[in-house]
């Protein structure tokens, strides 16, 4: 009997569990049930696999077809290329980058990078990372152009994923900063090389030669030979949007710096190369700020912010940002990448119509969502992100107080609305609601406990948010259901935590209260993998994050 035989060799960096299961998901999902053979999943079917769908895989090293008149070939998956990418880009000189880049295949092995292309953008709390993205593509059987929801799209993981894989991406957001990052990651991988980079060298020479006139003392200007001054340039701080506020957490020298890459930085007429000019700024403020970087919230640091390095650290910065624009110009033909539509929206996502898109407005016109919601009493994002949200006037600070309320698992609430959410919440418990038992349970435990001995008002407030929460990802997830079409995948990745009530510690099964949730709109639950593992969300620890799972729907 004629067949045709695949070998699907898995990467050398030895996989977690749930990265092995999401592999084996994608054979199946691509040619049937595999047998596991050495370090290979092997396949044997009647019909061939077109070689491009063997280049979507993700977890594997390379994939060997082998025909039935015993010809062989072997595909290397996209995947290996860019993650080998990522390390040509962090050589150490522009030339050297390139060279790399012409012959990226052949570059040995090394550990799994996150980080290739747009993604190492910009830090942003409670980022999931682009592989397991990429994963749900490929077991859902996602064809070109099929279309991609996000409905918390935070830094444009998926939105940059569905650009690479000729998807259609739509990413919505609450947080304006979101979505600017979101736009920015992808928008700028479309730029022209070349552009880029005779865009950067005349910003660093106005830059460095304004910086001069002025008696700026940086870094940047020893690295950098000012060219003749051409008329005396002054720097006006009062094009800084919001400056009462950001005077308050940078000094005059810094506050100088950064008035002067802005005024440069709005010279630049294209305004895909500005974005990929604000984001590096944008990332870079907190350092030179006088907020602590390492907290969440915003507190005071302690030192004294280094300014004296603040141009310099970022024209670093953005050369090493522009070589991933360099290194999506040197892959584009390898990849095929297509051009497809991405957007991206700050809207609501319990109520997807008022985001504008026509896919979102109808029913049924989404093929495949990913997404990771925040968690109950999430991480402060308005709050960690507020510099970055006034720097680059996405919003202003008399309106950062309302939006963070409003974000879907906030920490904080005030009193007339404890009361007004406490009162619905007597309601459900007391004549049911559409949240399921489960969750009603849950919150009622927490309630009847804290109520048992004397707590703060974090704690007092713990049964309304709870309540809130998961009131509001059933709005969400009956969103996600309604756009989502008929036997559509449906992928969220969702992390346990836990609180303490009166005296007790409770567990917050989220994962499982979400399933309950997801069973009421209309999403069938197929498969869940725990992801405990994934060192990328340990930094949660802290705040109660005791577990990841990945939970699977079908509509």
């Amino acid at each position: 009997m004629n067949r045709h035989v695949y070998l699907f060799e898995y990467r050398e960096t030895p996989l977690r569990g749930y990265e092995r299961e999401l592999a084996r998901m994608e054979v199946t999902a691509l040619a049937g049930v595999p047998q596991r053979k050495g370090n290979a999943l092997r396949v044997d079917t009647h019909q061939p696999i077109p070689l491009d769908r063997l280049r979507l895989v993700t977890f594997f090293e390379r994939v060997t077809a082998i025909a039935p008149d015993g010809g062989k070939e072997t595909v290397v998956p996209d995947q290996v290329v860019l993650e080998k990418s990522a390390r040509a880009v962090r050589a150490p000189t522009l030339t050297v980058t390139g060279k790399l880049l012409e012959h990226v295949e052949q570059l040995p092995n090394a550990g799994r990078e996150h980080t290739y292309l747009s993604h190492a953008w910009h830090q942003y709390k409670g980022k999931f990372y682009p592989q397991l993205v990429r994963s749900t593509f490929v077991i859902a059987g996602l064809l070109e152009g099929s279309r991609v929801l996000d409905p918390f799209v935070g830094s444009g993981t998926t939105l940059v994923e569905t650009y690479l894989n000729n998807l259609v991406g739509l990413g919505v957001d609450l947080n304006p900063l979101a979505a600017y990052l979101s736009r920015a990651k992808v928008e700028c991988l479309k730029t022209s090389w070349e552009k880029v980079e005779e865009e950067i060298a005349s910003l660093v020479e106005q830059v460095v030669s304004c910086a001069a006139e002025n008696g700026v003392n940086d870094e940047l200007l020893t690295a950098f030979e000012a060219a003749p001054a051409t008329g005396r340039r002054g720097i006006d701080c009062s094009i800084l949007p919001n400056l009462d506020y950001l005077s308050r957490w940078f000094d005059s020298c810094a506050l100088s710096k950064l008035a002067l890459l802005a005024q440069e930085i709005r010279r630049v007429r294209d305004p895909r190369i500005s974005m990929l000019m604000w984001l590096t700024l944008s990332n870079v403020l907190r350092d030179f700020s006088l907020q602590d970087a390492q907290q969440l919230r915003v507190q005071r640091r302690k030192d004294q912010p280094p300014t004296e390095r603040l141009l310099y650290r970022f024209v670093v910065d953005l050369r090493r940002n522009a070589r991933a624009i360099l290194a999506m110009a040197a892959l584009r033909n390898r990849l095929a990448v297509k051009d497809f539509d991405q957007h991206v929206v700050c809207a609501d996502a319990r109520n997807l119509q008022t985001a504008g898109l026509l896919e979102l407005v109808a029913d049924g016109h989404v093929d495949h969502v990913v997404t990771s919601p925040p968690y109950a009493t999430a991480l402060p994002y308005i709050d960690t992100d507020r510099l970055s949200l006034f720097f680059l006037n996405l919003l202003r600070p008399v309106q950062r107080w309302p939006l963070e309320f409003n974000m879907i698992g906030n920490r904080e609430i005030r009193e007339r609305d404890r009361r007004s959410i406490e009162d619905e919440l007597e309601n459900a418990l007391s004549k049911g609601c559409e949240l399921p038992p489960s969750v009603l349970s849950l919150i009622r435990r927490v309630r009847d406990l804290n109520q048992s001995v004397p707590v703060g008002f974090r704690r007092r407030n713990l049964a309304a948010l709870l309540f809130r929460y998961f009131r509001d990802m059933g709005s969400v997830l009956g969103e996600m259901a309604r756009v989502l079409r008929p036997g559509g995948h449906c992928v969220v990745i969702i992390g346990n935590n836990h609180t303490v009530a009166g005296r007790q510690l409770v567990d917050i099964p989220t994962d499982g209260l979400l399933v309950d949730i997801a069973a009421n709109k209309g999403l069938r639950l197929w498969k869940s993998l725990d992801m405990t593992d994934q060192p990328a969300y340990l930094p949660h620890s802290q705040n109660g994050i005791r577990s990841e799972t990945i939970l699977f729907f079908h509509r």
